[in-house]
């Protein structure tokens, strides 16, 4: 009887340690990896298209050492838009972030991540930066 009472409790603790680990669900603010592609985007500035209202707009940026690409995006008031984020350096990972525009991504070295986010009201321009890289920013202009 003390064998199995000694079984469960140490079988009870390994639950409970399992359980509360280090492993994590992504809470809601980080990016979604998804299967690497290669963006489409080459411009200096981008603007991301209108669509009909409730569209997300689309809009595919490359992080690299050197900065990001397109190195600033354009976009409406209010509106969903949807970033794919690709971070072609093998060796350091990224961030895109910006307190005051609610940006929040962190990207893996060599990964793809898909961040939606809804552009806030206030028309402005925002710079976004990379908080691991110093001079690493990308410009969004909100109309």
């Amino acid at each position: 009887m003390r064998k199995v009472s000694l079984f469960a409790f140490v079988l009870s603790i390994v639950i409970l340690t399992t359980a509360c680990g280090p492993d994590r669900a992504a809470p809601a603010h980080e990016a979604t990896p998804t299967s690497p592609s290669a963006p489409t985007t080459t411009s200096e500035e981008v603007s991301a298209p209108a669509g009909e209202p409730g569209d997300m707009q689309l809009i595919e940026i490359t992080a690299k050492a050197t900065g990001y690409n397109p190195s600033g995006i354009k976009v409406k008031a209010g509106s969903q838009v949807r970033f794919i984020i690709t971070n072609i350096d093998e060796s350091d990972d990224h961030d895109l972030w910006n307190k005051r525009a609610k940006i929040d991504v962190q990207i893996r070295a060599g990964q793809t991540v898909t961040y939606d986010w809804v552009a806030p009201q206030v028309k402005d321009t925002y710079i976004a930066e990379c908080t691991l890289h110093e001079g690493l920013t990308m410009r969004i202009i909100v109309e």
